[in-house]
């Protein structure tokens, strides 16, 4: 996809006004200065998501959801950021800037052809499946237990038995025999095509936004191979797309996702009653299925095939789910038994026992280490536990989980912790991912204790000194006079927090350009965003008084930063007495510059 400037992304905020955006998405009320409604990423019966249409961004008090119109379509549609530039550009009738990659250049039109070809193709397979030639299909799917509900919510078809029967009736059609072999419908031999499907159960591949965009054909008896895909193609790429991923769209909300290995499981627990369910398309999860994954839920069923290959493929997306932050478990399946069997045998309820006895990734990666080894050999118990020392506890860097695996280990072995642990850290040394103790921090000056009423006032002063700069960044980012108050009095290394030091520093160095929370959300990451977007900018009547009261607080926070630190460095044994004295002075400046001003 092509590479969006910030001239353009800015244009297509211009052209797509954020109330427009969500209106079609979230019934809008106007109260006051913003529009509010309920929010579509919780369940609420009190709205609580705020659209202002002046700074152009949504900001949900409920879930804390926040961003300018191309983050709302983000989240809403599931897309990544440059799907929805696109997507808002189409809207806005922008035309997309080129490609500048090195990857060949597919133009919408075309890719739109593309799409078309495929649903026509699709078309045609379905057709087949209730003419007379289909009935063999038929009894295979009834005798799958397949109802028709299903049937059509996966669009299933039957490719016949013949050369190049769909061959011809795609150019009849219209198609060209380049573009039939360039989306994989057909193959080419010895100057001619046939079809790349002949007498199997058709799947059309759907994506997220409901183009069809590949096939996967079933044999319907013991032919191989059993399963055959479309190839990759300008518009299938198998490793950022899952099957099924279609049917979650019709679902307001996904707590969990299950992951399974062919297009019979999908359809099979579909048919059970668990509609979150997905296929990899065959190949072991790779980073772009996990990402597209995370867009739906965080949490994440790995749910394959009891035999040693499924084993095989479940810890290979366990790794690739793990690195992507997702929270992994895994459904144990009986010995030779898949979940389309499982699921037809025992509905949903089997479902829900297996989910609810799922094993986390640490305890099922040593639960297949152990089926290794013999634990009633001492020699082969001390293997096991190297393995997994290496294998699980070296990836492990949480202290208190890393130690509760250990306790584990110890029960199941016998071997002792301290032995465990010395194991575990020489791994840890070999893959580099051994960490140094952090060393204590002392905060407070050794001359008294600190007691608990001043510990529990200096948090609530953090605290508003945390509110204080959010609103500043919200104020300066909203009016040039306010900026230029910021400007004047505080640098943005003034501010506490990585997040709002960063955010700052943009902001003031946007000097006199105008410009809106929307636009700058556009440059931040999720973290800087969430910063600037917990304060309610609507209950500001007076934006440059709000300024003083804020950049006083943030004034008052420096002082007593510097006021810590001198005391800390008077209190340091290897101060000399003429420092101390110098310090002493300095103290004695932040006390009259602190009494001569007033905060907030």
């Amino acid at each position: 996809m092509a590479f969006f400037s910030q001239d353009f992304i800015e244009q297509v905020l211009d052209r797509n006004d954020i109330v427009d955006v969500i209106s079609p998405y979230v019934s809008l009320r106007k109260k006051g200065a913003n529009y509010w409604g309920l929010c579509p990423f919780h369940g609420e019966k009190t709205p609580s998501f705020s659209v202002n249409a002046n700074q152009q961004f949504y900001h949900c008090f409920g879930c804390h959801a926040g961003g300018d119109a191309i983050g709302f379509i983000q989240k809403v549609e599931r897309m990544d950021f440059k799907e929805a530039v696109a997507f808002l550009a189409e809207r806005a009738s922008l035309p997309l800037p080129k490609s500048s990659s090195k990857e060949a250049y597919i133009p919408t039109d075309e890719k739109e052809k593309m799409y078309e070809l495929m649903k026509e193709a699709a078309r045609w397979y379905r057709s087949n499946l209730f003419e007379e030639g289909g009935k063999k299909a038929r009894d295979y799917i009834a005798g799958r237990g397949i109802s028709d509900t299903i049937l059509k919510r996966f669009g299933l078809g039957f490719a016949y038995d013949e050369w190049n029967r769909l061959y011809k009736y795609m150019l009849e059609q219209g198609a060209s025999e380049e573009m039939l072999f360039k989306i994989g419908l057909t193959k080419e031999k010895e100057g001619g095509y046939y079809d790349t499907f002949r007498n199997r159960i058709m799947f059309p591949i759907i994506d997220r936004r409901m183009r069809i965009i590949g096939f996967g054909g079933r044999v319907m008896d013991d032919s191989k191979p059993k399963y055959l895909n479309s190839p990759e193609t300008p518009i299938f790429n198998k490793r950022y797309n899952l099957y099924g991923i279609h049917t979650l769209n019709k679902m307001q909300t996904v707590d969990k996702l299950i992951i399974v290995e062919g297009y019979m499981d999908v359809i099979s627990l579909h048919q059970a009653g668990v509609p979150q369910v997905l296929a990899s398309l065959g190949t072991a999860l790779t980073e772009g299925q996990a990402k597209l994954l995370k867009r739906y839920s965080d949490e994440v069923y790995i749910c394959y095939d009891g035999d040693t290959a499924g084993q095989k493929a479940t810890l290979k997306g366990l790794d690739v789910l793990q690195a992507e932050g997702l929270k992994v478990k895994v459904m144990t399946m009986p010995q030779g038994v898949d979940p389309d069997d499982f699921a037809k045998k025992y509905g949903i309820v089997g479902i829900q026992d297996k989910m609810s006895e799922a094993k986390t990734l640490n305890d099922y990666k040593i639960s297949v280490i152990e089926a290794k080894y013999d634990m009633a050999d001492e020699e082969q118990r001390k293997n096991f536990l190297q393995e997994c020392c290496t294998e699980v506890l070296a990836h492990i860097d949480a202290p208190i989980e890393l130690s509760m695996y250990e306790k584990r280990l110890h029960n199941k072995t016998g071997f002792p912790i301290v032995a465990i642990d010395a194991e575990t850290q020489i791994a840890k040394r070999a893959l580099g991912k051994a960490k140094k103790r952090p060393t204590p921090i002392i905060e407070e000056s050794a001359e008294r204790p600190v007691r608990k009423a001043e510990r529990e006032e200096e948090s609530r002063e953090d605290t508003g000194l945390i509110r204080a700069e959010r609103i500043a960044l919200q104020l300066s980012a909203a009016d040039i006079r306010c900026r230029q108050k910021m400007l004047k009095e505080i640098s943005w290394d003034d501010f506490t927090g990585e997040a709002r030091k960063s955010i700052a520093k943009d902001i003031l160095s946007l000097g006199e350009k105008k410009t809106t929370i929307g636009k700058l959300l556009t440059h931040l990451n999720a973290e800087q965003a969430a910063e600037l977007g917990q304060e309610q900018m609507d209950l500001i009547n007076d934006y440059e008084t709000t300024m003083d009261e804020c950049i006083a607080k943030i004034k008052h926070g420096i002082i007593k930063r510097q006021r810590i630190e001198i005391k800390h460095k008077m209190n340091d044994p290897h101060t000399t007495k003429d420092e101390k004295k110098e310090l002493a002075r300095r103290l004695q400046e932040l006390d009259k510059i602190q009494k001569s001003q007033s905060f907030v």
